[in-house]
C-alpha cells in the first residue's frame, strides 16, 4: 500500500483521513477501517466511514475472539460523493438502551501524586431521558453497580428466554463482559467465580436494597473486581441494550432507538448503522457485541437446492432471523420490516448498503 506524503496547507486531517482509509480499502483491508469508524466524529465533514484518529470515542473491542461471519468474504466499494458501499444484512434493530458511560479525561498536566484520590473518582454515568436522574456522584463501585443493576432489571423484566439457551442472567454477565474474560481474555469463564460473587452479593435483581449503588466493602471488592473491571472496560464507548428480536448488546454509546443491526461479510463483529431521511444514505454509527451473534451463529451453511443470492460470490452460508421478541409491538415493527421482516422470511437477503 502507498500513501504519499503531503504537507500542502491544503491537506487538511479531514481529507487525510480519507484518503488513508480509502488506500486501505483499495487494498482488500476496508473491513479495518469500518471497525475503528462510526459516532462521535470531533472533525467536521467526515464520512461516517472513515475512522476520526483525532479522537478515542470507544475502548476497541477485541477483535480476535470474534467470528461473526467466519471465513466469509467482504464486499467493499468506494463510490462517488464520499460514499462507501457495502454489502451486507440487516438482522435486528436496537431496542431499549441503557445510560451511557464516560470515562473522564485525565490531562497531563494532573500531578502523579493526586491519582491516587483520583481514580475511583473518574467514572461518570450522563443521565439518560428513559432514566431518572442519578441520585449521587458515581464512583468506580457505584458506576458498576448502576450498570449492572440496571441491565439486570431491564434484561429480566423485557426477556423471557434467550436464543442461545442460556440463563437470562448468565447472558447478561456474558454481554456485559463482552465475551471476554479479564484474568484470560480468551477464557470468559476464568472470571465465573467474580460473577457468582456478585450474584451471592445481590442474590435478588430487584432488590431496592442496591440502589442507589453501593460501595463494595473489602471481602465483596475482592471476590468481584475482576468481573468489575471487565464491565468498566468495556463500558467505556459502550452500553448496553436489548434488540426487536430479543438479543441484548453493547452498542455504541451514540446508538439510538431503530438503529439496525448488520452483518457484513469478513467482519468479526456486527455493526449499526442509522437509516437516511427519506431513502438516503446510512450513517455509520460503530461496531457491537451482540451475544448470540459473535461466533458466525447466524450463519447457516447452504445446502443443495437452497436458493442463492445470485449477487454474493460466497454462497456457503445463509444469514438466519431470529423471530421477534414478545417486547416488540407493531408500533416498533413497522418502520423495521422496510429492512427485515422475520415474519415474512427465516433468512436475511445481502443487499447494497451505501454507508454516508
Amino acid at each position: 500500500m502507498e500513501i504519499e506524503p503531503n504537507y500542502f496547507p491544503s491537506n487538511l486531517a479531514a481529507k487525510l483521513y480519507q484518503d488513508i482509509a480509502a488506500a486501505y480499502i483499495k487494498v482488500g483491508r476496508g473491513i479495518e477501517v469500518l471497525h475503528q469508524a462510526g459516532l462521535p466524529q470531533r472533525l467536521n465533514n467526515l464520512p461516517s466511514w472513515v475512522p476520526d484518529w483525532s479522537t478515542k470515542s470507544r475502548q476497541p473491542l477485541n477483535l480476535s475472539q470474534y467470528r461473526c461471519t467466519r471465513d466469509t468474504i467482504p464486499h467493499l466499494q468506494l463510490l462517488p460523493n464520499e460514499r462507501l458501499r457495502i454489502r451486507g444484512a440487516f438482522v435486528d434493530a436496537a431496542h431499549v438502551l441503557l445510560h451511557k458511560l464516560d470515562l473522564q479525561r485525565i490531562g497531563p498536566m494532573i500531578k502523579p501524586e493526586t491519582l491516587t484520590g483520583i481514580r475511583d473518582k473518574m467514572w461518570l454515568l450522563k443521565n439518560d431521558p428513559m432514566f431518572p436522574q442519578l441520585p449521587f456522584t458515581p464512583d468506580r463501585d457505584r458506576a458498576f453497580g448502576a450498570i449492572v443493576a440496571h441491565a439486570e432489571q431491564m434484561a429480566l423484566r423485557l426477556l423471557p428466554s434467550y436464543p442461545t439457551g442460556e440463563s437470562i442472567r448468565t447472558a447478561i454477565w456474558r454481554t456485559l463482559a463482552a465475551g471476554r474474560g479479564w484474568m484470560r481474555p480468551d477464557d470468559l469463564d476464568s472470571d465465573r467465580l467474580a460473577h457468582e460473587a456478585w450474584c451471592a452479593w445481590r442474590r435478588d435483581p430487584f432488590d431496592n436494597a442496591w440502589w442507589p449503588p453501593r460501595e463494595l466493602d473489602a471481602a465483596e471488592r475482592a471476590a468481584i473486581w475482576p468481573f468489575q473491571a471487565v464491565v468498566l472496560k468495556t463500558s467505556q464507548g459502550y452500553r448496553f441494550g436489548t434488540t426487536a428480536c430479543g438479543y441484548m448488546g453493547l452498542f455504541p454509546k451514540e446508538c439510538e432507538f431503530g438503529d439496525l443491526i448488520v452483518v457484513i461479510p469478513g467482519a468479526a463483529t456486527p455493526f449499526v448503522v442509522r437509516p437516511g431521511r427519506s431513502g438516503g444514505p446510512f450513517t455509520l454509527v460503530g461496531d457491537c457485541y451482540i451475544h448470540g451473534m459473535m461466533q458466525g451463529e447466524l450463519l447457516k451453511p447452504t445446502r443443495r437446492g437452497d436458493v442463492q443470492d445470485a449477487q454474493c460470490a460466497d454462497v456457503r452460508y445463509r444469514i438466519r432471523l431470529r423471530a421477534w421478541a414478545a417486547m416488540s409491538t407493531e408500533v416498533v415493527k413497522r418502520p423495521l420490516r422496510h429492512y427485515f421482516d422475520p415474519d415474512m422470511s427465516r433468512f436475511a437477503p445481502l443487499r447494497d448498503i451505501d454507508i454516508k
